[in-house]
């Protein structure tokens, strides 16, 4: 299905501009700041290997952001969202590691 109006468009995220052109929706995001959002930036250098790991961020236990590194050997992946103000548990999930107990690598943003 295609889109007539930009309102159909709604992804319900302050910080992007929703709009229907020629039946489709696209998304243009504002800066964090305009939206009252910080700016979360994530970085990930690649080794030959770029699939073996997956991540994502979670806020009260609920994933609000997930993904990979990418599928560019040797390259440098990166994701930038706005994120409320709050705490939030960065995970990172290599999958080249045989993961024992639920093993993962964690860190607190605030």
């Amino acid at each position: 299905g295609g889109c007539e109006s930009d309102s159909e468009c709604d992804d319900n995220d302050s910080c992007t501009n929703d709009i229907c052109k020629s039946g489709k929706c696209f998304y243009d995001y504002r800066p964090c700041s305009e939206c009252g959002k910080k700016t979360f930036k994530l970085e990930i250098v690649n080794d030959q290997y770029p699939d073996d790991v997956t991540w994502d961020v979670k806020k009260s236990n609920q994933i609000i952001l997930s993904g990979n590194s990418g599928s560019v050997p040797y390259s440098t992946y990166t994701k930038t969202a706005c994120l409320a103000n709050g705490n939030y548990v960065f995970t990172t999930i290599p999958y080249f590691v045989e993961p024992k107990n639920g093993m993962k690598l964690g860190t607190l943003l605030r």
